[in-house]
């Protein structure tokens, strides 16, 4: 059984946070899930947003790899269009924004992830702060 332990402790401006994580493979031959904790995000210039996500793969770690890798560029990216009012929605508040940016970010890299990887059947749930 091969378990993985990591505690990360974030701090940015008036937020203070401590994270940590486990993980065990239990029965299968490899670890299919994958956690992402940057603090603060090199994406986000300066601004103090930390992003923790947790993507627990499914038959396969290759959606749970493929959204680790990507998704703090993709929701930087999707952050910025709809703060510029260049996803297509219209935005009622800025309040509305990280969940617009989130459910856009959730298409690109759903989408992106069948492109670059045609006929795959791994899949990922995630969980994304």
């Amino acid at each position: 059984d091969s378990r993985i332990a990591e505690s990360l402790c974030f701090s940015g401006g008036a937020l203070k946070l401590n994270a940590g994580s486990f993980q065990t493979i239990g029965g299968r031959d490899s670890q299919e899930d994958r956690i992402v904790q940057s603090s603060p995000s090199p994406y986000f210039e300066g601004l103090g947003v930390h992003l923790l996500a947790v993507f627990d793969g499914h038959r396969g770690s290759e959606a749970s790899e493929y959204c680790a890798r990507h998704v703090e560029k993709v929701l930087t990216r999707c952050l910025r269009e709809a703060a510029l009012g260049k996803s297509g929605d219209s935005l009622d508040s800025k309040k509305g924004l990280p969940r617009q940016a989130l459910e856009r970010a959730f298409q690109v890299l759903d989408e992106s992830f069948f492109e670059a990887h045609e006929g795959c059947n791994a899949g990922a749930t995630s969980l994304v702060c």
